[in-house]
């Protein structure tokens, strides 16, 4: 029984963090973005959103924290790629959904 608490438990934290992050206009702008571009780097969500170099950063860690998107860094800039397999995997057909414009 302990086990399934804790499953559960798990399982309602990951929920929240991935809801958490689609919660916000912005991260879902941002994801959009990325979903539809394949790749997005840094630069261009600071062309495109009137926001601060940190405020930019701490909605793509959000968003990578959700399992959303995945991050690499070359020299000094990032690069965001979609990485929605963890939410295909929980919520069938809602990846999609995101993909469709």
């Amino acid at each position: 029984m302990a086990v399934t608490k804790n499953r559960n438990a798990t399982r309602r934290e990951r929920l929240t963090t991935i809801f958490g992050a689609l919660s916000d206009p912005t991260r879902m702008e941002m994801l959009e973005m990325i979903i539809e571009q394949g790749e997005v780097g840094c630069s261009v969500f600071e062309e495109h959103f009137p926001l601060s170099k940190s405020t930019l950063s701490y909605h793509t860690k959000l968003l990578n924290a959700a399992g959303l998107i995945q991050t690499e860094r070359r020299g000094r800039f990032f690069f965001y790629h979609p990485h929605l397999e963890e939410l295909e995997e929980q919520f069938p057909g809602l990846a999609s959904q995101l993909t469709e414009g």
